[in-house]
């Protein structure tokens, strides 16, 4: 009897020990995403240099029409087929940007000095006051009209200045006007768990799986190593090398993360949207990723780990 004792004491010990000594993986940055023009191509980067309005080169040019309307994926989803590809000369600087498309031989954006050209105000989504921007010239216009068969002219615009973030009313108890952005629809970064997206892609339907990327949901910042699905809907504080970043709302997922990365075409079940008001939301809303703000400036790498500081739960917007 009294070995018996001992051994389930030994097992008991042994248990404790190995719990104890047991680290939980660490959650690191998995890829670093910028989206040089707006609702266009994402370029992937080992790093990203983090100044006052989030990621450099991070939607600081958009595509508008002759009534300087913005143009995006919900207007024209064919914009998705653009890609930009960002040349630095030696010394770091951007000097070009190459445009691709389907069927178009490649456009060379040369990166120039617009302090001479006329500042015009351009109404872009979610935005409640024009964004001050400046036209980069006909003949890059002229390729993205004729690369996209618009049925308008359309133009690329430089976002010349920052806008609040708190311009948004539903943000403005939650954000000071030090906070602010270029043209993203809501925060300087939004950031995605790869257990989120593969737990979304698990609950979708067969046929939808094949048709949807992560490029969809727009993340700025991946992570990986998080402890469940959505765990990032709760990051209130959180830390990444030296940078601080502050969670301000859960991304509701709107018509735009519907449309098929194959196909260019809107779901006509408006999937993945349907499924998340299931699994993350509540019936009318979907939720998939986390808007954050930094308050501090820095550089983020893949392979850094984040250190979650503070959770809340953050409610529904």
């Amino acid at each position: 009897m009294e070995i018996y004792t001992f051994l389930i004491i030994g097992l008991i010990l042994c248990l404790i020990y190995f719990v104890k000594s047991k680290k939980a993986a660490p959650i690191v940055v998995s890829d670093i995403i910028i989206y040089p023009i707006k609702g266009c191509g994402s370029i992937h980067l080992k790093e990203g240099k983090i100044v006052e309005n989030g990621l450099v080169e991070d939607r600081q040019w958009f595509i508008a029409n002759d009534k300087l309307e913005n143009i995006t994926q919900r207007q024209n989803p064919k914009i998705l087929g653009i890609q930009p590809r960002l040349i630095y000369n030696g010394e770091g600087q951007l000097t070009n940007m190459i445009l691709s498309h389907e069927g178009m031989p490649d456009f060379s954006l040369e990166i120039k000095d617009l302090s001479d050209k006329e500042t015009v105000n351009v109404g872009v989504w979610k935005c409640t006051v024009p964004l001050p921007s400046k036209d980069e010239g006909e003949a890059v216009g002229a390729w993205i009209t004729e690369a996209l068969k618009a049925p308008e002219n359309y133009h690329l615009f430089r976002f010349v200045a920052d806008w609040p973030i708190n311009h948004r009313k539903e943000y403005q108890s939650t954000v000071s006007d030090e906070f602010k952005t270029m043209a993203t629809d809501i925060a300087q970064f939004l950031v995605i768990s790869e257990e989120t997206y593969a737990e979304c892609i698990r609950k979708l339907p067969e046929y939808k799986r094949d048709h949807i990327d992560i490029i969809a949901f727009r993340p700025n910042i991946m992570v990986k190593g998080a402890p469940r699905a959505f765990d990032e809907d709760w990051w209130e504080n959180f830390k990444i090398n030296d940078v601080n970043f502050q969670g301000i709302g859960r991304c509701s997922r709107c018509r735009v993360t519907t449309i098929s990365q194959k196909t260019l075409e809107f779901d006509a079940n408006g999937e993945p949207v349907s499924t998340l008001r299931k699994i993350n939301g509540n019936g009318t809303k979907g939720y998939l990723g986390m808007h954050c703000v930094k308050t501090c400036c820095g550089t983020v790498r893949v392979g850094d780990q984040v250190q979650v500081v503070s959770r809340r739960k953050f409610p529904d917007i």
